[in-house]
């Protein structure tokens, strides 16, 4: 992952130059997709205790932004988009009342809105090559939610079991803390963003966060 990461930031770097002739400066409408990996955070406890309970995932993001300038390259940035992350269980097998195994590491999938407020400063270097800087809170609204199963029929009245249900235990509003770095490419932009959750996305007594590294790629207007 870390290699990947230093891949997209050199190629970024590399691109940026090669349009010294175009415009980087940015200001009104843009389009952001990316490709999310989710990492939730290990169960934890009253007592201290801590288990790693769940297996990193991918989703998708894919939405627009406006950007604002505000004082000299220091920029506001807020958004909106629609997001579908996934994750999966670890290690967890589900058996029936004989005892039977009928599946495996459930997964985790989520469907919703987020809403970045990213306040930015861009650092124009040379002859046309500049990066930016961006950090922020994230709201975060699961629209829907649920355990997918790899043998369904094998679970009887709990394959209707839903994240948000009475019995899922699961929040649907999240917040999160976004930092990120971004290259604008003439109009085109890359980037790579964190997301730290800052809020227990359980309703009980054990507490997890929900954490995501994305690589976005987006137009600006």
């Amino acid at each position: 992952m870390k290699r990947a990461i230093s891949a997209i930031l050199l190629a970024g770097a590399a691109l940026t130059g090669a349009a010294q002739t175009e415009e980087t400066s940015f200001n009104g409408w843009g389009v952001r997709v990316g490709l999310d990996i989710s990492i939730p955070g290990n169960w934890t406890f009253d007592n201290g205790n801590s288990v790693d309970m769940y297996k990193n995932g991918a989703g998708f993001t894919a939405g627009v932004v406006y950007n604002l300038p505000l004082v000299s390259e220091l920029y506001f940035e807020p958004g909106l988009s629609m997001f579908y992350d996934t994750y999966a269980y670890k290690d967890l097998i589900v058996t029936d009342e004989p005892g039977e195994v009928v599946d495996t590491d459930p997964s985790i999938r989520k469907f919703g809105l987020r809403l970045p407020l990213m306040f930015g400063y861009r650092f124009n270097v040379f002859n046309g090559f500049s990066f930016s800087v961006y950090t922020g809170p994230e709201l975060s609204y699961a629209l829907s939610g649920k355990i997918g199963m790899k043998n369904p029929e094998a679970w009887g009245d709990i394959s209707d079991l839903t994240l948000f249900g009475k019995n899922g235990g699961y929040r649907r509003f999240d917040c999160g803390w976004k930092i990120g770095i971004g290259f604008p490419i003439g109009r085109w932009f890359c980037g790579v963003e964190g997301s730290f959750g800052l809020l227990d996305m359980h309703k009980n007594d054990v507490s997890f966060h929900e954490n995501r590294v994305s690589v976005s790629f987006g137009y600006d207007f």
